[in-house]
């Protein structure tokens, strides 16, 4: 649960933290309890900020015995000064101690102080741009969930995903980590975009900037993308294919300089999930040089085999045969 500021009674766990709730608040702080398990974190922590502060014990006292004392040093000082002394009621300081604790509260909860460190405890939902506690900031879609994992609390960069989003990874000494299922991506400064629908299309990985290895966990493998490199995964197949000259995953634009046929059809094949074989493999060293943006397959591979004079069979609607 991502909980908010306004999630928080804290008028009411500031008096039952402070024992002088009433029966129905005790009652309401309980259900609040009961809602979620994350919330007994967060009256852990405020009963924390609590316990550094001093309280003074209160003895029960004799009341005879006291008025004796007091009236005979009233007498005593009487006769002696000729001043008539006068009683003030003295009221316990564990009372102003309480007052305190319940200004630190209001103040603690009321900066954000403590909410900052609250935000990110449990799976965060988009759409948003979340910010993690290292500095690296992810930009979820709308199906997107991330959550950091428990053993990595403090650092934010070991974390589970799932669904899509861009992540900007800050610098670290340490790796930051996204965990998909039995994938995993490490990068210690990046840009990158993950696409991870494991029940759908599988794992997409395209690299902006900088550097992301992917690891296999189940087959012990992994590979190192860079700049531009897209990574296409099918869970079903259990295989994955790996692209280049990609400027932009969502718009599939595929930009090309002089690149030999065999890259360009290796990143198209992965691109749109489709199979080419070519007759005449002297043909995989012919340069091309074009640009593609949000371009059918099918147009694609028309223009590569123009630019190449190969002639181009469609053999089905995934597989298509150059010669």
């Amino acid at each position: 649960m991502d909980m908010g500021y306004q999630d928080i009674p804290y008028d009411l766990l500031a008096e039952y933290l402070l024992e002088t709730a009433s029966p129905e608040t005790d009652r309401r702080v309980a259900e609040w309890l009961a809602a979620d398990p994350a919330h007994a974190a967060v009256l852990k922590s405020l009963e924390a900020l609590l316990r550094p502060l001093p309280v003074e014990a209160v003895t029960v006292a004799d009341t005879d015995a006291a008025w004796s004392r007091l009236s005979a040093a009233i007498s005593q000082t009487s006769s002696e000064s000729k001043h008539t002394a006068s009683v003030v009621p003295m009221t316990p300081r564990r009372q102003s101690f309480r007052w305190q604790w319940a200004a630190m509260i209001a103040v603690v909860l009321g900066s954000g102080i403590w909410l900052a460190r609250a935000l990110h405890t449990g799976p965060i939902s988009g759409p948003r741009l979340t910010k993690l506690k290292d500095g690296s900031q992810v930009q979820l879609d709308s199906s997107a969930s991330l959550e950091v994992t428990a053993d990595d609390i403090k650092q934010g960069r070991n974390v589970h995903f799932q669904g899509k989003g861009s992540f900007n990874v800050v610098k670290r000494p340490e790796p930051f980590i996204v965990r998909l299922g039995k994938m995993e991506l490490h990068s210690v400064s990046s840009h990158f975009v993950v696409d991870y629908e494991p029940q759908v299309a599988g794992l997409r990985v395209h690299v902006r900037n900088g550097q992301v290895m992917v690891v296999d966990r189940d087959n012990n493998d992994s590979v190192m993308l860079s700049d531009g490199m897209l990574l296409a995964y099918n869970t079903l197949t259990d295989k994955y294919r790996v692209g280049e000259h990609v400027a932009d995953m969502d718009h599939r634009k595929l930009v090309f300089k002089d690149i030999p046929l065999s890259s360009v059809l290796s990143t198209v094949e992965t691109m749109y999930d489709i199979q080419v074989a070519v007759k005449d493999s002297s043909r995989l060293n012919t340069p091309v040089t074009a640009t593609f943006t949000d371009e059918t397959v099918d147009n694609v591979m028309e223009s590569v085999s123009t630019m190449t004079n190969t002639q181009l069979e469609k053999v089905d609607g995934q597989s298509y045969r150059i010669k």
